[in-house]
Formats: structure tokens, sequence, C-alpha cells
């Protein structure tokens, strides 16, 4: 099954750069949980099940919502607990391979960014059958537009655990589908991934300019939505690059951006990258340094973004270890080593072990 959508696509990223005043998006949240509601009276009272799935505002405005409260603004927690319901009602009615007149299949969209929230979390594993799923679905309708989108999201899934060469493996994959397609934002997100991950693979600068090719794309489309977070991406590449002053004009903008449109998982990134370029011997502000990084991780504590707590952790200890603060160091290491042998995220495992070694 195939689907001229291109006319959807375009009106869809068109609504998606409008901002909507926390108001309307409490409105459209509020809307969302009244459908939920309908449809589990409904799934009691045993009525046909198509009505359910039509009837949901999340297939429709509230879809804008989903967007908004979970990858756009870096919010997971609620899709983890809500979105699994959702998609055992669309496998119950047997309608996984629906688009519901849109131009994404929901159910592979909905698991797969399900996946990824998982992800985000800290259960990768959890995460995996999720995006599992999505992408048996996308492979069966064969629509490049959700296949590219599906691979995405696996693509960032991996980015997230620190596993780059299975990320690469995916993000290249989803932009040969997403640019064949011109689905914009999905080429942005593929782009901007892809070149983090090079960051991390010894090729900064190849991941630099993929990098900057995406946010180029994303800023001419005048698409504020997830921008936040490709400046902070921006700024990751940067630290990697040892280019302080980039990384600091790259981060500011991303915490700029993620308060302005109340983007509270990116702000916590982007506080915390702060306070990796405020600890650097050239900028080394103690001060700055434990502020940025005690809001960026009281944030992502508040988010429950377990890896990206680990990271900054990891980022902390070695500040305090250029300090000659052992004690600090260790209390902030340790914890760092915990939680990725916990979610098993071994580049940053192996990684927190080596700067332990020259601890003791």
């Amino acid at each position: 099954m195939k689907k001229n959508s291109t006319k959807l696509k375009q009106t869809n990223f068109t609504y998606l750069s409008e901002k909507l005043e926390p108001e309307e998006v409490h409105q459209i949240m509020e809307g969302c949980l009244r459908s939920l509601r309908d449809l589990f009276i409904r799934e009691s009272q045993k009525r046909p099940m198509v009505l359910v799935i039509e009837d949901l505002h999340w297939i429709g405005a509230c879809g804008t919502a989903f967007f908004r409260k979970g990858l756009f603004p870096g919010q997971f927690k609620e899709n983890v607990d809500k979105m699994p319901e959702v998609i055992h009602l669309i496998e119950k009615a047997g309608r996984e391979s629906d688009f519901f007149k849109g131009a994404v299949n929901p159910y592979s969209f909905i698991s797969g960014f399900t996946g990824l929230a998982f992800g985000h979390n800290g259960r990768f594993e959890e995460g995996n059958l999720f995006l599992q799923k999505a992408l048996q679905n996308a492979e069966m309708l064969d629509d490049p537009v959700t296949l590219g989108l599906t691979l995405l999201f696996y693509g960032c899934l991996y980015s997230v655990k620190g596993d780059w060469k299975s990320a690469k493996e995916f993000l290249e994959k989803t932009l040969i589908y997403s640019e064949e397609e011109k689905f914009l934002m999905v080429v942005v997100i593929g782009l901007i991934f892809i070149g983090y991950v090079h960051s991390h693979l010894e090729d900064p600068e190849t991941g630099r300019g993929q990098a900057e090719k995406g946010l180029k794309m994303i800023r001419d489309s005048g698409i504020e939505a997830f921008l936040a977070f490709c400046y902070w991406i921006m700024g990751s590449i940067h630290l990697n690059l040892q280019d302080m002053e980039s990384a600091q004009i790259s981060l500011e903008e991303a915490l700029r951006l993620s308060r302005k449109n109340g983007e509270k998982g990116w702000e916590g990134l982007a506080l915390a990258g702060l306070g990796r370029v405020f600890s650097k011997k050239n900028l080394r502000d103690k001060k700055k340094t434990e502020e940025f990084f005690s809001q960026g991780l009281a944030i992502l504590n508040e988010q429950k973004m377990k890896p990206w707590v680990a990271q900054e952790h990891m980022f902390l200890g070695e500040f305090y270890l250029d300090e000659g603060d052992k004690e600090k160091a260790l209390e902030n290491l340790k914890e760092a080593e915990g939680m990725f042998l916990e979610m098993e995220m071994d580049y940053w495992l192996d990684r927190t072990r080596k700067v332990l070694e020259t601890v003791k």
C-alpha cells in the first residue's frame, strides 16, 4: 500500500510551525484525555472499534499535541505512561495498516515514537519492542514516508544509547527514503542526528557539516519545532571539536528557544551543555559550571531522561577531577557508572570507567 501524501505533509508541517499558546495546548490535551475516556467506555460496551479509533482526536488534531508534548519539546514521560494502551487498542481493532486519512501510518508512527520515548527514559529493551512492531508494520505497508520515519526513530534510539554503528546504519537508510519523498522534518532530524553520531565516531568535522546542513534547512523552513534540540546537537559537536566559542553560541540559542517554546527536555540539555562549556579550562568558571549543571540535572531528572542524567553526571565528574576534588568526582562518576551499567549503555560505561581509572 503506497500513498500520495505530499499535500497532507505540507499542511501538517505548516500547522506544526504555528505557535500554540499554553492554554490552547492544555485544551487539546484535555480533548485527548476525553477521547481516551470515551474510548474505554466504548470498549467496555463492545461497540465497533472502528468508531473508537476514528473518534480519537489523537489521530487528528491531538496528533499535533502528541508531537508537541513529546518529540519536539523533549517531554517523553507522558507518552511512556499513555501510549502503550493506545497501541494496544489499535491492535485489538486490527487496524494497524490503516492511515486514517493521514500522511503517515498512525500505528507505526505511535509505536515508533513510543519506543523512542522509552529509550529517553533509559528503558531501551522495552523501547526496542515497540520499534520492532513499528518497523515490521512499515515494511509490510511499503510506504516510504512511514518507513523513513520509523527508521528515524530507530536511529534516534540507538543514538541515545550510544550505539553509534547501529544508529548510523538506520539514519543513513532514513535519509534514503525521506529525501526521495521530500519529507522535510524527517530529513532535518536525520541529518542532525547523523551529524551527532559522526561526532562520536572520531569524525566530528563530517558531523558538523551534516548537522549544519540540517540546521539550515529547518531555519529556512521557518519551523521552530525541534529547533532548540538542533542547536543543542550543534553545541555538542562544537564541544567535541573543542570549539568553545561556537559551542557557547549554539547552546545559548538552544536555551533561548527551549524557554521561549516551553520545551523542558531540551532546556535541561541546553543548561547542562552550558555547564560543560564553562567547565573547560579556557573558560573555567566553577560557579557557572555548577549552576548550569544543577539546573540542567534538575529538569532532566524531573523529565525522567535517565540516559542524559547519567551523561551529565559523567561530565560533572570530569570537571571535579580537573578541579582536584576527587570526592565529588568519584561521587558523580560512580553515579554515572551505575546508571550506564543498568541501562547497558556500553559506550558511555567504558568512557566513564576510563576516567575512573585515573582517579584511583
